[in-house]
C-alpha cells in the first residue's frame, strides 16, 4: 500500500527524499483506519508483542537491507513527495500539527 504519511520515524527521511518503509503486522479496516491498539501507550509492553510477527518482521527487514544495499534506488523528488502527501489527505493534519515544510507553500 503506497500511502505516505509523516506520523513516524521515518519522516526526517522522507522529507529528504529517501525512500522509506513502515512494515505492519495488522491491515486497516474496510475505510483504510488502522486501529492503535496499544501503540506507544502505557500498556505497551513485551508481552503483548507476537513472536510470530517479531520473527517474520526481523527476515523480511533482513532481506530488504540486503536487497537495498545491493540496488541504486535514487530519492525521491521533494515535490513528489508534497504532492503524495497532500493526495494521501496528510496536508491538512501536517499543517495543523506544524510539521508541514515552510518550502512546500
Amino acid at each position: 500500500q503506497q500511502r505516505p504519511h509523516p506520523y513516524s520515524d521515518h519522516w526526517p527521511f522522507l522529507r529528504a527524499g529517501v525512500p522509506v518503509l513502515q512494515l505492519h503486522s495488522a491491515n486497516p479496516d474496510a475505510e483504510g483506519t488502522w486501529d492503535r491498539g496499544w501503540t506507544h501507550t502505557r500498556a505497551d509492553t513485551r508481552d503483548k508483542a507476537d513472536r510470530r510477527n517479531l520473527r517474520e518482521h526481523a527476515m523480511l527487514g533482513a532481506l530488504l537491507v540486503r536487497e537495498v544495499a545491493a540496488s541504486d534506488i535514487p530519492r525521491l523528488d521533494p515535490n513528489a513527495v508534497r504532492d503524495a502527501l497532500a493526495a494521501a489527505g496528510a496536508d491538512e493534519g501536517m499543517r495543523a500539527a506544524d510539521i508541514w515544510p515552510e518550502e512546500w507553500e
